[in-house]
């Protein structure tokens, strides 16, 4: 299936909330992980710097927190947005693993059925 990788990335955190499966949702979930992480090396290096490069420190509650972040309040979100959107909108292909919707009934919740619908099918044949 081919993908943005900003795709990819919120795709990721929708998988977070199954890996603790001891089931087959759980093998499928953590298999696509691998997938997508690997698939988004180089998105998440790029991504990093872009950070570093137009970010700024992190204060919260008046103290430093190490970190460094953008936020559309950032003096140099703008420039951030424009390089960032580039990487962001790059398609490319994976091979995902899914399921069958009915595998997966009784197992997930009709929440999180909704948010891994990209890891769902119907039934061949």
């Amino acid at each position: 299936m081919k993908l943005m990788n900003v795709e990819m990335e919120t795709m990721l955190g929708q998988v977070q909330s199954v890996l603790g499966h001891v089931d087959k949702v759980g093998y499928v979930a953590a298999r696509n992980t691998r997938l997508l992480n690997t698939a988004l090396t180089e998105y998440f290096q790029i991504k990093q710097e872009l950070i570093t490069k137009y970010g700024e420190k992190e204060i919260i509650n008046g103290e430093p927190t190490g970190r460094i972040v953008v936020t559309p309040k950032s003096e140099h979100f703008k420039e951030f947005e424009k390089e960032f959107s580039e990487i962001a909108t790059i398609k490319h292909e994976v091979e995902l693993m899914k399921l069958n919707y009915n595998e997966v009934i009784g197992i997930l919740s009709g929440e999180e059925i909704l948010k891994l619908d990209w890891m769902l099918e119907d039934e061949e044949g």
